[in-house]
């Protein structure tokens, strides 16, 4: 009996490393884009596209972009689109600092 406890408590004190997946594979590259300046005229209500960039990385999977200098205004906003699915993130100035510069996995 007290074989079969070791056993069991072995084999369940064991499996949570057995449901660790390994973690995604990874690599950093630059890449630079500069949109510019942007800049809303006084009394316009439509919104407009300031500037739309693909960005793209043959044989990747998927994309993490970090963004750096970005200074979004009050009714400022970035669309990321997957080009794979379509999925799409939202980045204002709030959810960009919330993402820490960055976004989903897309």
């Amino acid at each position: 009996m007290k074989f079969i406890t070791l056993v069991l408590l072995t084999l369940f004190s064991t499996s949570p490393a057995w449901a660790q997946k390994a973690p995604l594979p990874y690599r950093m590259q630059p890449y630079a884009l500069d949109s510019g300046l942007h800049s809303s005229v006084a009394g316009e209500a439509a919104t407009r596209v300031a500037s739309s960039k693909v960005v793209t990385v043959p044989g990747s999977p998927w994309l993490r972009l970090n963004f750096s200098g970005i200074a979004l205004g009050r009714a400022s906003y970035l669309t990321i689109t997957s080009l794979y699915d379509g999925a799409q993130q939202r980045l204002d100035a709030r959810a960009l600092a919330q993402w820490k510069n960055s976004n989903a996995l897309l």
